[in-house]
């Protein structure tokens, strides 16, 4: 079997080693759901990726992003 691609799916499987709060389950899975049609042209009907996401979409992401790694950071480091 190949690597899991998705950061909410990775996040739950280390739900036995550590309490993962909701929020950033969340943010996990909102960041999955940009995976494949930011990357792949094809990946809407009609139209490019830029004409879908927009620069408060790629600000969340960002931020999301970044509180996934303080988080992952501060796990590890305990």
């Amino acid at each position: 079997m190949g690597a899991e691609r998705l950061l909410k799916k990775v996040m739950e499987s280390l739900s036995d080693l550590v309490k993962i709060p909701e929020d950033i389950l969340e943010k996990a899975g909102t960041l999955d759901r940009y995976y494949i049609p930011t990357r792949y042209p094809n990946g809407f009907e009609r139209g490019a990726p830029r004409d879908y996401f927009f620069q408060k979409d790629a600000e969340d992401a960002i931020q999301y992003a970044e509180e996934i790694i303080k988080f992952s950071k501060k796990w590890i480091s305990t």
